[in-house]
């Protein structure tokens, strides 16, 4: 699972986080990372922005270019590495919230502020374990396989969040159809609209990365692809 995991998994605990304690969303990336508050171009930038792919921050906004710009956030196994990368890399270029690029390492941000605002719960800070298995999945009858996601390889095990479930093709079902029911009491409902293309004055951005530039069929929001058939 690559862009499904950043719907079905990152964007899906973001809006679990939001239910749970409403306005989280929209605390600053700054306020939860501390490598990206080290760096000093986050702090306008929310945990929704991140959920969105527009943090602003990217070497080049050409579809893919971002995205196969980030090998060396893929390759390093710790999340020491992985989060310096994340944070320090990339430029800021745009202000956030208005444009979309394509980054894994903005979801993989996303998780990791996840963890560490449960942290500050007094909670484990497994953000898979208590946003998406516990309050979600925990009751769809799912395979084993959907109880494990990829970490990193060190004491923080970090979950990738933007990549790394594997899943049954039943699995997908079954969350498919949580999604459009049961999930209206365990997730932030008006995220959870947006994100399914429910609330007109919430679209989401133009997402081009299958389309051609202006073309508005495509979009993405909360960690979810739309595609306008009409």
């Amino acid at each position: 699972s690559y862009s499904t995991a950043k719907s079905m998994l990152a964007g899906a605990a973001l809006m679990a986080a939001e239910r749970l304690s409403p306005g989280i969303s929209q605390r600053s990336v700054a306020s939860l990372v501390p490598a990206c508050a080290e760096a000093g171009t986050w702090k306008n930038v929310s945990l929704e922005n991140l959920a969105d792919m527009s943090s602003g921050h990217y070497h080049s906004d050409q579809d893919e270019a971002a995205e196969h710009a980030q090998r060396y956030f893929f390759l390093p196994l710790s999340h020491q590495e992985k989060i310096y990368y994340a944070c320090q890399y990339f430029p800021k270029k745009a202000k956030p919230g208005e444009k979309f690029v394509y980054r894994t390492a903005d979801t993989y941000l996303l998780g990791s502020a996840l963890s560490n605002w449960l942290k500050g719960r007094g909670e484990s800070g497994d953000m898979f374990q208590h946003l998406v298995l516990e309050r979600q999945w925990q009751t769809l009858g799912l395979s084993e396989l959907a109880s494990k996601t990829r970490r990193t390889y060190d004491d923080r095990a970090q979950v990738f969040a933007g990549w790394g479930l594997t899943l049954h093709t039943e699995d997908f079902v079954k969350i498919a159809r949580f999604l459009l029911g049961a999930a209206q009491d365990q997730l932030d409902p008006s995220m959870l609209a947006g994100a399914l293309q429910q609330r007109v004055q919430d679209r989401g951005l133009s997402a081009t990365k299958f389309s051609e530039p202006g073309d508005k069929r495509f979009r993405y929001n909360n960690g979810f692809w739309s595609h306008d058939l009409g």
